[in-house]
């Protein structure tokens, strides 16, 4: 028999058969779990999501917070509301409670039993729009606010309106008279 003849009847023997060992690659392929950050997130009047210049989407989900957010390794289970979610961390086998969807989240706080998922956005003060608040605007260090920045000003995120520019996030924020939003971090 030619190479190439054994070779097809070997394929033409085997091939019908199960392929009991691919275990482990079969577990790959199933169904990524999705990220809970990505799922639902906030639209435009026209059902569109809102997004800034860079495509980043504002999640329903996961808390808004600064780009120092901690890494999160595991999968979390989740109750979801329409605007929010509860999540705890999966049991000892990476198992949910029925009342649960399984999700995963890139970064996020907890204790030991509460989960909370968090979307980090980066640091207006890295783009350079943070400067010390004119002498009578009070500022609350304690506060902080995402923005839409572009054109060297930032504004609130308001929803239903896309930012054309990019989400920031700013700690201690003051609005100026012109209504431009500046951080004094």
């Amino acid at each position: 028999m030619e190479p190439t003849t054994v070779l097809t009847t070997i394929l033409t023997i085997f091939a019908p058969m199960p392929m009991l060992w691919l275990g482990p690659v079969q577990a790959a392929t199933d169904p990524e779990v999705p990220d809970l950050c990505t799922e639902d997130v906030y639209l435009a009047p026209n059902g569109v999501p809102l997004e800034d210049a860079n495509g980043t989407m504002l999640s329903k989900y996961c808390t808004w917070t600064d780009q120092d957010a901690p890494a999160w390794t595991g999968e979390v289970c989740c109750e979801l509301g329409p605007d929010s979610a509860s999540c705890t961390p999966t049991n000892t086998r990476g198992e949910c409670q029925t009342t649960q969807v399984k999700r995963r989240c890139d970064y996020a706080k907890s204790n030991e039993n509460q989960v909370v998922c968090l979307q980090p956005f980066p640091s207006a003060c890295d783009s350079g729009v943070c400067a010390a608040p004119p002498r009578r605007v009070q500022v609350d260090p304690q506060a902080t606010s995402l923005l839409c920045c572009f054109g060297g000003a930032c504004y609130e995120v308001a929803f239903g309106e896309d930012c054309g520019g990019l989400y920031q996030w700013c700690e201690s924020p003051y609005t100026n008279e012109d209504g431009t939003v500046g951080c004094a971090d």
